[in-house]
């Protein structure tokens, strides 16, 4: 039997790093077209809804085909709630609530992903369900490792892991590191009640590359996702 699973891209108007962020035009579409168009291709994806505090943000996500079933409550839709599992949960638990739509999986795919593809979200639910893990996040090497950064203190440098076997390594000998990139997170809706901590939670992964991970936080990101997007239209010079 096929399972029902919700799509939710989250969408906040008060971004701070880069005003407007999640409509800004990107190579002529804005930001968060890219994860609503995705999402729509997958096979797995059964309601997608962009939960969002904002009119305007709504209007245009409903314009490229993304449910909008209620506007965030203001409260939820602070700087300081965590996505996880605070404001995810509240979404599923008023969805309940209000259109009585229980789901068995939620896909939360953050609109500042423009790179992220069908074949990630489909990748990461499949994870999911054959490896019965609590949850699936996307994951990309990370260009800096811990064993080569340095804390300051008293006007001096001292490594960050004093301790670490790897501190006088050359970069290509020390083992690779990785980090979320936030653009896939896949989980059941009973995870939701647990822990949301890998030491606590059964966590399995997706790896995705440098360039599909650039998450928009910042105007140079901006910029660096423009130059892949016209690159990749071959219209680069």
């Amino acid at each position: 039997m096929k399972k029902e699973i919700l799509g939710i891209i989250p969408a906040r108007g008060g971004s701070k790093g880069v005003p407007r962020k999640n409509i800004k035009l990107l190579a002529g579409k804005p930001l968060i077209a890219y994860s609503i168009e995705e999402a729509k291709k997958s096979e797995h994806i059964t309601k997608l809804i962009v939960s969002t505090d904002d009119q305007e943000i709504a209007d245009i996500s409903r314009a490229y085909g993304a449910e909008i079933p209620f506007l965030r409550n203001p409260s939820m839709a602070k700087d300081n709630i965590p996505l996880f599992p605070d404001t995810v949960k509240n979404i599923v638990e008023e969805l309940e609530k209000k259109v009585n739509y229980l789901p068995e999986i939620i896909v939360v795919l953050q609109p500042t992903s423009p790179f992220r593809t069908k074949k990630h979200i489909e990748s990461a639910i499949e994870k999911l369900i054959e490896s019965k893990s609590d949850w699936v996040t996307s994951i990309c090497k990370s260009e800096t490792n811990p064993a080569k950064m340095y804390v300051l203190k008293e006007d001096r440098l001292f490594y960050f892991l004093d301790s670490s076997p790897n501190l006088h390594l050359q970069r290509q000998e020390i083992p690779p590191v990785y980090k979320k990139n936030g653009a896939v997170s896949v989980m059941w809706r009973d995870s939701l009640k647990k822990a949301y901590n890998v030491k606590e939670s059964n966590w399995g992964y997706i790896e995705m590359g440098a360039e599909e991970s650039v998450d928009i936080n910042t105007p140079l990101d901006f910029m660096i996702a423009e130059t892949i997007m016209k690159k990749r239209r071959g219209n680069y010079s």
